[in-house]
């Protein structure tokens, strides 16, 4: 039996690792065609195969995954509708379509991944969360890597390394994290010795290659990973992650109201968060006229994300109003994707936030590290890159729920 299990979990380990590989082409790659179409097939039929695996398994489905489905419908209406709407489009209806497939595919991956692994046996559970959490490490130091030894990529906008740009390669780091934090909720530990070094390494990280954004976050997690390790039973660990989840949305949008017009907010930001000079300004200005720009196409956006805006001769601001890049997951829903999305989006956020609550400072604490994923994602790009730990927060939820009722 120990021998079976063994097995079961080797061969479960193996497929997620291939499976995590073929989610991304390391930007060293995109523009080799081979190896970009081999990354497409794999993982494409790695999906389809998990897909299949849950209807195999007659997995419930539930709201979360309803809500999830009908996201990823509203991407694919936005598409369709920029695609042959003669007002909006820009690119050819083939490449907003092939886009929007291909988001699609990463969303559903990681849902039904993650559903999967939580509707196996609480070894084998444990060991491909396990396996998450080490992939995520082995980019974070192949990222650190490439970045010491100079191997930089060309790239107009510079800074881009084997794995793809700092900002972007930023989000491996709190993953990693997250995925500690899993694993030590799964193992039942009060704490997980492992969030100091990667810790360390995330500040490392925001501090050497001055990623604004990343570094706010790293010395906020020093201050949270110290209290979570003396004082365990403080009242913070009570707190409501779904109230903080508004709060965190309203506060933001209050900063971006007040900031073009406090001067000392800025200089405080500028200086002292490692931001480029006058980079919140633009992004704020930028953000301000996607909400604008958004009111002429309500129901499903303008899409202008899925399209392949290239940069070509113009300044950033405009290459960025082109391609829909307004540097916050949330905004970028409503502008892209339209009000359904945008509404569908926060759901989700909500309903993976409530199944955690309630339960012990372990769990908090990596409501606040998913909290803090989130707050990294409202300066940046990618919407869906949040399903990479948004399903493990709901299905952990529901683990808790059956753990506790069963002690």
């Amino acid at each position: 039996m120990w021998a079976f299990l063994k097995r079961d979990e080797v061969k479960a380990s193996a497929f997620l690792l291939i499976y995590l590989i073929s989610m991304s082409t390391p930007y060293a790659f995109r523009e080799v065609a081979v190896i970009r179409i081999l990354f497409i097939i794999c993982r494409l039929l790695c999906t389809v195969m998990v897909v299949f695996s849950c209807f195999k398994r007659k997995v419930k489905w539930n709201s979360f995954d309803v809500l999830t489905l009908f996201f990823c419908i509203t991407i694919f209406i936005s598409a369709f509708h920029a695609g042959f709407s003669g007002k909006i489009i820009t690119d050819s209806n083939v490449a907003y379509l092939y886009t929007a497939f291909s988001r699609i595919v990463f969303i559903i991956g990681q849902l039904v991944i993650i559903k999967l692994v939580f509707d196996t046996r609480e070894q084998i559970c444990l060991v491909m969360m396990k396996t998450i959490y080490g992939f995520y490490i082995a980019l974070c130091l192949i990222n650190l890597m490439t970045q010491v030894l100079g191997w930089e990529v060309a790239a107009k906008s510079g800074n881009t390394f084997f794995l793809g740009l700092d900002n972007e390669a930023g989000k491996y780091y709190l993953f990693a994290i997250f995925y500690c934090c899993v694993v030590m909720v799964l193992e039942k530990k009060k704490f997980s010795r492992e969030l100091f070094l990667l810790t360390a390494l995330t500040m490392t990280e925001g501090v050497y290659r001055q990623i604004g954004g990343l570094t706010a976050i790293s010395f906020l997690l020093v201050g949270l990973v110290f209290m979570f390790y003396f004082a365990p039973q403080l009242k913070i660990w009570k707190i409501r992650h779904d109230i903080v989840l508004g709060i965190m949305i309203g506060a933001y949008i209050l900063v971006m109201l007040l900031f073009t017009r406090l001067d000392v907010l800025q200089g405080f930001i500028n200086n002292y968060l490692f931001g480029k000079a006058s980079s919140l300004t633009v992004r704020f200005a930028l953000q301000t006229r996607f909400i604008s720009m958004w009111l002429k196409s309500p129901l499903w956006g303008w899409a202008s994300t899925l399209s392949r805006t290239q940069w070509g001769d113009t300044t950033w601001f405009d290459y960025a109003l082109r391609g829909g890049h307004t540097h916050n997951y949330v905004l970028e829903t409503l502008y892209n994707f339209g009000i359904f999305a945008f509404l569908s989006y926060l759901a989700l956020l909500i309903l993976g936030t409530r199944k955690i609550k309630g339960y012990e400072a372990s769990v908090s604490f990596l409501g606040i590290v998913f909290l803090l994923v989130l707050f990294r994602g409202m300066f940046e790009n990618g919407c869906q890159n949040i399903f990479s730990v948004l399903p493990a927060v709901y299905y952990l939820g529901i683990w808790c729920s059956k753990s506790h009722k069963s002690a």
